[in-house]
């Protein structure tokens, strides 16, 4: 019998300290307050991050039209050298498709 009071003393220890733990819980979150709300530091990360990479991807647009304005440049150069200079003494004959790119380079629509 002794046993049987001990055990039901210490389980009404025991469910007075849960209930003591949660009513000290909720008296902590009603003075409080309301939460701040919290900023999201991922999506301004991920706002920054997404800015960079777009800045970037123009960035190698930018390369490559470069590169290709060069390649144009050097195709149109050794177009009119070939043009100016004949490699013989005799008038150069060309073929249709050089005349035309020749005279589209000499147009100016590749600058």
């Amino acid at each position: 019998m002794l046993h049987a009071k001990g055990a039901e003393d210490r389980a009404s220890a025991a469910t007075a300290t849960a209930l003591a733990a949660l009513e000290m819980a909720n008296h902590q979150r009603e003075t409080a307050g309301p939460s701040k709300p919290t900023t999201s530091w991922a999506a301004v990360d991920s706002d920054a991050l997404k800015k960079k990479l777009k800045e970037r991807i123009l960035e190698v647009e930018e390369e490559k039209i470069a590169s290709q304005l060069a390649s144009v440049k050097e195709e149109r150069e050794k177009l009119s050298g070939q043009t100016k200079e004949p490699s013989s003494g005799k008038p150069e004959t060309k073929s249709p498709l050089l005349s035309a790119i020749s005279q589209l380079v000499h147009d100016g629509l590749f600058n």
